[in-house]
């Protein structure tokens, strides 16, 4: 299978939160985020959406 790799500023938002939900699923403390969590703690902490990615595994997150 093909891994592509993309800057978050090239995904929608719904992918972004995918990602982050579908990357921290199962943890010990629940890490579940909404569209609205996400941009807060991007905002925040200073994240970078220019510099973050996210994987894709064919056409799926």
């Amino acid at each position: 299978m093909k891994i592509v790799f993309k800057k978050l500023t090239e995904c929608t938002i719904q992918d972004t939160v995918t990602a982050w939900n579908r990357g921290f699923e199962g943890y010990f403390v629940p890490l579940e985020m909404t569209a609205e969590l996400f941009f807060n703690r991007m905002v925040n902490e200073g994240l970078s959406l220019k510099h973050s990615l996210v994987a894709f595994v064919g056409e799926n997150l």
